[in-house]
């Protein structure tokens, strides 16, 4: 594997309306900043889960609300943090069906970060996940 550079800053972090077309920004924010890798296409991967799940599964996806978006570099890859509204439960990974349409977001963030979790916060919650440069 070749050495990259990351291009991002140590984080940026957006606000954006918890509809279903604020997922492909969200992907363009993180093209944006860590640039051409394969980090980035796992990257863009799982802000794209993280992103599809804020919107659909918690509060941010109901009319008017939002949800937040950090992209942060470290050292060894990137840490990919989703904020929504919360939801009625904690994000978990499930098992789906063979067939089924649905329930493989986390499980495809797991594939790819070497850690991932969630945390309560005030209003919401967050999703994160880190993908390191070796993993991607």
């Amino acid at each position: 594997m070749t050495a990259m550079t990351l291009t991002c800053p140590d984080a940026v972090e957006t606000v954006l309306p918890g509809a279903p077309r604020s997922a492909s920004e969200a992907r363009a924010l993180v093209r944006s900043e860590l640039g051409a890798s394969t980090l980035t296409e796992a990257a863009v991967l799982a802000m794209s889960e993280l992103a599809t799940n804020a919107i659909a599964y918690s509060r941010s996806g109901l009319p008017g609300e939002t949800f937040g978006v950090t992209v942060q570099c470290v050292t060894d890859g990137v840490v990919i943090r989703v904020r929504d509204g919360g939801a009625r439960t904690a994000a978990k990974l499930a098992d789906p069906e063979p067939g089924a349409e649905h329930g493989r977001g986390l499980l495809i963030v797991a594939a790819l970060a070497a850690d991932w979790g969630t945390e309560a916060v005030a209003m919401g919650q967050v999703t994160w996940c880190r993908i390191e440069r070796d993993r991607a």
